[in-house]
């Protein structure tokens, strides 16, 4: 079936469900040269759309395209390579790193997302996050929207997404004691405002476990700076010996060094007489 929304005339390739709220397909442009792929939502329920459409004006926000239709209203979104965290993440085969890796991008994929918190809030809840082979998150569209609740705000998606990032750093826990003890803590209270402090409990607490002692700070500081060290030792041999060269050049040239005078006592001989006497 073709879907006309403005220049695009979108031909479904793939349907992923249907449900009472909505209907959601993979499209292509048919007029376009590239190979993108897009998720069409289909909402069939008039005042979900219209509370989506709202929370998008409400904070600013742009869909890629929209059009009424007659089994609907057409949304357009984004697609990614359906890759869902939950089956792809065996926290076992992956380091510390790779781990925190995820958790981190989980988190800053959430800050930098586009979109309304309902919606994000439907991602995190409906298992729509994607993940790439280099520990890259990506957001899916294949949503129910039939929950799609406008009074939902960031703290509620906070809370959703440190449950995710509790869930992924479980497997580490002896090796991230220090963070995941924390959010043992936290996430059951859902004390979460913000994304910035899951991304301080998960990132901060990690680098101060990483910190490595002052002895190996100043191996890596020696390491790092051996051949400026090198070079200052050579410079100064070379002050020294031109300096040695000096003092004997003087030694065959007077029979004395004057900077040896300044080791002699002074008040050994007064004119003629010594004091010794």
């Amino acid at each position: 079936m073709i879907y006309q929304i403005g220049n695009m005339s979108l031909n479904c390739i793939r349907e992923v469900f249907r449900c009472d709220a909505d209907n959601v397909g993979i499209c292509q442009d048919i007029n376009a040269s590239s190979d993108t792929y897009y998720t069409l939502v289909t909402i069939k329920d008039h005042g979900i759309a219209k509370e989506i459409i709202e929370s998008y004006e409400k904070e600013g926000k742009k869909f890629l395209a929209t059009a009424p239709h007659p089994d609907g209203f057409l949304i357009l979104f984004p697609y990614n390579s359906e890759r869902r965290l939950s089956q792809f993440y065996i926290g076992t085969r992956f380091s510390s790193e790779e781990c925190e890796k995820i958790c981190v991008n989980l988190i800053m994929e959430c800050m930098r997302a586009d979109i309304p918190y309902p919606l994000l809030y439907l991602i995190l809840d409906q298992d729509q996050i994607d993940l790439g082979k280099d520990c890259s998150i990506n957001f899916g569209y294949g949503l129910d929207f039939s929950a799609y609740d406008t009074t939902i705000g960031e703290r509620d998606c906070a809370n959703k997404c440190a449950q995710i990032v509790y869930d992924i750093i479980e497997p580490k826990a002896q090796s991230k004691a220090m963070s995941y003890e924390l959010m043992k803590r936290k996430v059951p209270k859902k004390v979460y405002r913000h994304f910035s402090e899951i991304y301080h409990d998960v990132k901060i607490t990690t680098e101060a476990e990483a910190k490595p002692g002052i002895l190996k700070r100043a191996k890596a500081f020696l390491s790092r700076n051996i051949g400026r060290f090198f070079k200052i030792l050579l410079i100064l041999c070379g002050v020294l010996a031109v300096i040695v060269l000096l003092m004997l050049l003087t030694q065959l040239i007077v029979g004395d060094i004057s900077f040896f005078r300044l080791f002699r006592n002074p008040f050994k001989e007064i004119g003629t007489e010594s004091m010794l006497q």
